[in-house]
């Protein structure tokens, strides 16, 4: 099981990323991991790659379905986990209290929660660092069905995507 190996955000700061993957990374370095997305930026320097390597099956014992690494100018920018689909309400209910519970562990008390809604991802969880923020989004859909993800962005990157400042 592959685990995130800090034990505050502060030492997510440190890392720069999570296990392997380091923002700031060359696209070179993975080439022989990562298949290109079909997923489009509206800034052609941006590009979304599948991980295809054999890291992270895993994540807090939940299955893994895929890892998705964002690169701006050919340099990492966002990991997205995206756990397998769950299949009913129940379910995923539990698997997104105990990936708070297993974050909280590891990170303290995230600076904001909110409440899925059915039809629509919902980032319900956030840690924010210095130099990464942290995000949970979970989106239930109107067949009792959901998906879940942790998104890991390079801050400068998430501030200028997103045109905000995370001063608080």
């Amino acid at each position: 099981m592959a685990n995130l190996s800090a034990q505050s955000i502060d030492d997510l700061d440190k890392k720069n990323g999570f296990n392997q993957f380091q923002f700031g990374d060359h696209i070179s370095q993975w080439d022989s991991y990562v298949k290109l997305t079909e997923f489009k930026f509206t800034d052609p320097n941006t590009k979304v790659y599948h991980y295809t390597g054999n890291c992270c099956q895993k994540l807090f014992w939940y299955d893994i379905a895929g890892i998705f690494l964002t690169f701006h100018k050919d340099e990492l920018v966002v990991i997205e986990i995206v756990f397998e689909k769950g299949k009913s309400r129940q379910y995923c209910d539990e698997r997104l209290v105990e990936i708070m519970k297993n974050l909280v562990a590891l990170y303290g008390e995230p600076h904001s929660v909110e409440t899925p809604e059915t039809g629509s991802p919902t980032p319900c969880l956030m840690w924010m660092g210095q130099k990464v923020i942290l995000i949970v989004t979970h989106t239930r859909n109107y067949d009792s069905s959901c998906v879940t993800d942790i998104e890991i962005y390079n801050m400068k990157y998430f501030e200028k995507q997103y045109n905000l400042t995370t001063d608080f």
